[in-house]
């Protein structure tokens, strides 16, 4: 927790990572291109090995001796600081069959099934309609809070008409999402993962109702097609390991996109003359899009085990070390990004690592970048001027792993 442990790990340091100095809240990428330059690969103040230039980070995700941490195995681990009958198994098994936290052989087979059926969903159209209603939703107020009137409907909406569950639980719905994201936090209390545990049974519960009901109304759902497309595996997931599955992507499906979206209209918001120039010419939106995925960097750290000692900068990483790869930090690397700081849709070698690289590429990339490219040019041409709330400031939330807007309450015309 921010708030628990600050005044302990405030005065660090400088040539060392620490998320919890003053001001990295509000704008990590002071520390970040502070580290970057001067101390690259060291120890953080978690302990965990810590990369910050692109290349790094890159060689971190395409190299194989670099493995998926095992998160169900360290949340169940946590059991032994808790009094029974108090454990932490729900959340153990409901985070086990995460695609970014398995490894081949059996990563492989689940990954092309679930891209198989999930790309065969063309929600174009669907995502144009969604994002339509929800502008002229918020363009009958004057003052608007951009996280929980904007943000959120988009994605969810989506989502949910994909995987195959109602969307009017979506209040519910994001609640687990976001406390499922908060599981990948470092510093998370254990008071705080029981809450989340809490979460996962509710969240199974009402998931295990769902694949019943599909099991005997099959539809064109994505979970209606999966369940039978579990079948032709050659060890099909059992039933707790599919909620799994949807779980991973329902939550990945809405949790990036909202930070992306949020992160988005703030720097239209920042940067006035981008704004105008996208607005004057929507041939940039595709360009725009990369841009700010680049710029706002939802996801800003990604885990490594490596499985063999391996030597980068004259450090000596030992086998079976973690290592926290910095993605924020490698997408504003000066080496591989032109004026890095300065956001610019006229951008076009944009390599940046904000869904990953290699074998676990977000599988939602496609979707966020379709949601982005729907948004992007229908907000610039409906809102003439999009100004901050003077009242009422934006807000980071307190989160490390990711990086999103608690809220942010604008002026639109």
């Amino acid at each position: 927790m921010i708030r628990a442990t600050s005044k302990r790990m405030k005065d660090t340091n400088p040539l060392v990572w620490n998320p919890f100095r003053e001001g990295y809240i509000d704008n990590p990428h002071k520390q970040l291109s502070f580290l970057r330059e001067q101390n690259p690969v060291h120890k953080g103040i978690n302990g965990r090995w810590m990369f910050f230039k692109y290349e790094d980070v890159k060689f971190m995700l395409l190299n194989p001796a670099f493995e998926t941490i095992k998160l169900h195995e360290q949340i169940s681990s946590k059991n032994q600081f808790l009094d029974e009958p108090k454990n932490l198994n729900r959340l153990s098994t409901a985070t086990s069959k995460w695609l970014f936290f398995v490894d081949p052989p059996e990563h492989p087979p689940v990954r092309q099934l679930v891209l198989k059926l999930w790309n065969q969903y063309n929600v174009r159209n669907y995502i144009e309609q969604v994002v339509e209603e929800t502008i002229e939703n918020i363009a009958s107020k004057k003052n608007v809070e951009i996280v929980s009137d904007f943000a959120v409907l988009i994605p969810i909406r989506i989502i949910c008409k994909i995987l195959g569950v109602p969307v009017e639980d979506y209040r519910q719905l994001r609640q687990w999402a976001y406390n499922f994201a908060r599981t990948l936090e470092l510093f998370e209390s254990l008071n705080k993962l029981l809450l989340y545990d809490k979460s996962a049974q509710e969240f199974y519960e009402y998931m295990e109702k769902i694949v019943d009901d599909k099991k005997h109304n099959p539809d064109d759902s994505f979970i209606s097609n999966f369940l039978v497309g579990n079948q032709t595996l050659e060890k099909p997931l059992g039933g707790e390991q599919l909620v799994s599955v949807f779980i991973i992507l329902f939550f990945a499906g809405i949790e990036t996109s909202i930070y992306l979206i949020g992160q988005s209209v703030l720097h239209l918001i920042q940067n006035p003359a981008q704004t105008q120039m996208l607005r004057d010419d929507l041939s940039l939106t595709q360009r725009a899009v990369e841009e700010l995925i680049r710029f706002s960097s939802p996801l800003q750290y990604t885990p490594r085990i490596v499985t063999e000692d391996v030597e980068i900068r004259k450090q000596v990483i030992k086998s079976g070390e973690t290592i926290m790869g910095c993605v924020a930090s490698a997408n504003r690397d000066p080496e591989t990004f032109k004026n890095p700081e300065e956001l610019d849709f006229t951008r076009k070698s944009n390599p940046h690592l904000s869904f990953g690289h290699g074998l676990h590429h977000c599988i939602g990339a496609k979707l966020a970048r379709e949601e982005m490219n729907a948004l992007l040019p229908a907000f610039v041409k409906r809102f003439s001027k999009i100004e901050l709330d003077g009242m009422k400031p934006f807000q980071w939330d307190t989160i490390i792993t990711n990086r999103g807007l608690k809220q942010l309450h604008v002026v639109l015309d």
